[in-house]
Order: C-alpha cells, then structure tokens, then sequence
C-alpha cells in the first residue's frame, strides 16, 4: 500500500501576533459555520496535516529574541525556532520550519525499528517534500494556544535556570527532547498522550508506507479502535 501525498493537504494556521511580526496579510480561516471566523479549532486527519504557529518574544538586557513556536495538531508535536533582533521573512521561517521539521522526523524515525536504511530514508524525504503547498490562515486555536503558553514558561524556566540569554540550535534540541516526551496539559491532573508517540505514528503512516519487505502498512492513526504502531 502506498499512502498518496497529492491527496494530502496541509493547513498553517498562523496568529495575528506573527502575522503582524512579519507583515503578512492572511485572510481568516473560514469558520465550520460559515463565514470567516480566526478563532477556528485545526485538526490533523487522514487527508489533512495541520500546524499553529505563534510567537513568543524574551528580552534580556539589549538583546531582543524572537521565538516561533509551531504545535501540530494531532500529536501536539513541537518545534521552536529562535530569531535574534528580528525576524525574517515568512518564506524564510516556512524554509527553517520544514527543515526542523525534517531534521526532527529522521531522528525519531530512526530510533525506531522500521527505517534501517539509506533507502528507506531517501524514500521518506522524497514523500515529505512532495507534501502540497501550505495554506495558510490568520488563526488562533485557543486549544492549541494553551499548548503554546505551557512552552513558552518551559522555555523561559530552561532560560532562568541556564542562564541562557539566546537560544542556540543546541538549546533547541535539548528543549524539544524534553517537552515532546512530556505529557503536556494546562490542567496538572489530566493525562495527555506522548507527543513524540503520536507524532511517529503520524509520520510512519503519512511518510513510511511500503518500507522493507513485505510492503509494511502502518496503521491510519485517525481511524477510531487503531492499536497504534508505536507505544
């Protein structure tokens, strides 16, 4: 079974913060009820990959960092992009984020037991830069949005406690280890599933069909009573 890419879609919903940070003018995402709403909730499903985009800024002495902080909407999977003094474009930020992206879905993907060669990586890369162009909305996920703020206060706890004034790529790596690993809700009682879990089965579903032999299927992990491939 091989999972068709030019059926998939992807959605980026962006907030007005960033949006005015770096001079886009988005229309807002047209609302379920009709309309054009910016207050949807985005979802991640079979045929549709979807990411929130927010901004975080931190000031230490003169130095001004601007933080964008992406979540995806099944796994709730992170990435963190950290800018000095001022952002770049928006075709410059999509460029960074799928590289991060990228770099983030190799790693994962090969600590696991079903991406072993050369081969299977080049398989994968060329399924994920086939992905359709974004489109991208003026949105702001309040769900999602929750899910940024508990990052934002890991960062700036990261920040307090190593003395970081700027955020390197190394800090970033460290810091996504921890926070994709973590179950992650603004309520301390409530049990959230592993993002870096949902993001693998996400990702070995969308990018990783037909590896090895015996043209391995993975699971839909948006099919309702799916045992999923990784625990």
């Amino acid at each position: 079974m091989l999972f068709a890419l030019n059926t998939m879609k992807r959605e980026y919903s962006i907030s007005p913060e960033l949006a005015q940070a770096c001079g886009l003018k988005l229309a807002p995402m047209p609302s379920s009820r009709g309309g054009l709403s910016g207050a949807e909730k985005i979802h991640t499903h079979s045929s549709l990959l979807s990411w929130q985009f927010d901004l975080s800024q931190r000031k230490v002495g003169l130095f001004r960092e601007h933080i964008v902080i992406a979540v995806e909407a099944y796994s709730h999977f992170a990435l963190i992009l950290p800018y000095q003094q001022t952002l770049p474009s928006w075709q410059q930020l999509q460029s960074d984020f799928h590289q991060l992206w990228w770099d983030q879905l190799v790693l994962h993907l090969g600590r696991t037991q079903f991406v072993n060669e050369q081969s299977d990586i080049e398989l994968i890369q060329q399924r994920f830069v086939e992905q359709k162009q974004a489109n991208c909305w003026l949105n702001h996920d309040e769900q999602l949005s929750e899910q940024i703020e508990l990052i934002k206060r890991w960062i700036n706890s990261f920040c307090d406690k190593f003395r970081v004034d700027r955020l390197s790529a190394n800090h970033v790596w460290n810091l996504l280890g921890h926070i994709n690993i973590e179950s992650r809700s603004a309520n301390s009682d409530e049990q959230t599933p592993i993002p870096l879990a949902r993001f693998l089965d996400d990702s070995l579903y969308r990018f990783a069909q037909g590896l090895g032999e015996g043209d391995k299927a993975f699971a839909n992990p948006h099919r309702k009573e799916v045992a999923l491939t990784v625990v």
